[in-house]
């Protein structure tokens, strides 16, 4: 697992599975439902600064996404539901852009999917697919408004971007990991990971992956139309 996050200052925050911060300590955010068990757990905030969470609730063998959203920036939470009709989707990932609309990836069978919301969350859109053949699905933001959806497809790292204005997405495009020189390209592993906005470079990216074969994760930057990662750290 990889996330990478800029604060309100700016700074990125990088995170896998290896690593606390020192400020980290664990705390409960949520307390568990009574039933089964709730994972893939994502939060997001939207213009307004209300906290959405979202997660894959598994419920009598069935697996659902949960939406949760708070009046504020912390809980306790007002709206409390299942919005998607499973039975097998999971690992939401979402983001509200600067118009106020809401934008969610998650599985469902082989795919990602894409949904979206122009209520503050109370109801989504019939998903449909984004990226085929895929998993461990995220999407984001660029400094230009363009959304950015992202996802694990058979070693690559694939895209799909809809710039500001546009009425659809682009078609899918693969990414392979490259060294400085570009004589050397790697696969992504098989992981969950994140990216966001490069600071100051509007449509350049910062990836935080897990490259197939290395034990930890790293940094990668890219542009919206070039198919090569770069390592940066």
């Amino acid at each position: 697992m990889a996330v990478i996050t800029p604060n309100l200052s700016g700074d990125y925050h990088f995170f896998d599975a290896g690593y606390r911060g020192l400020d980290s300590a664990p705390i409960t955010f949520v307390a568990p439902l009574p039933v089964d068990t709730s994972h893939s757990a994502w939060c997001c905030y939207d213009a307004e600064g209300r906290l959405h969470a979202f997660s894959a609730l598994t419920t009598g063998g069935k697996t659902f996404i949960r939406h949760r959203r708070a009046n504020l920036i912390l809980p306790p939470f007002q709206l409390d539901h299942l919005i998607s009709d499973g039975p097998g989707d999971g690992e939401p990932r979402a983001v509200f852009s600067g118009d106020g609309r809401g934008h969610m990836v998650f599985t469902r069978g082989l795919n990602v999917v894409y949904s979206t919301t122009d209520d503050d969350g109370d109801t989504w859109s019939d998903p449909v697919i984004m990226i085929t053949g895929a998993k461990h699905p995220t999407i984001n933001v660029g400094h230009d408004g363009e959304i950015l959806a992202g996802a694990y497809q058979s070693g690559f790292f694939t895209t799909r971007i809809k710039q500001r204005g546009a009425v659809d997405f682009e078609a899918e495009l693969p990414h392979l990991f490259s060294n400085l020189a570009g004589t050397q390209t790697a696969f992504m592993a098989d992981d969950t990971f994140h990216f966001a906005p490069a600071p100051d470079a509007a449509g350049t990216w910062l990836g935080h992956f897990v490259v197939s074969g290395e034990s930890n994760s790293s940094l990668w930057a890219w542009n919206n139309d070039i198919q090569s990662a770069l390592r940066v750290g």
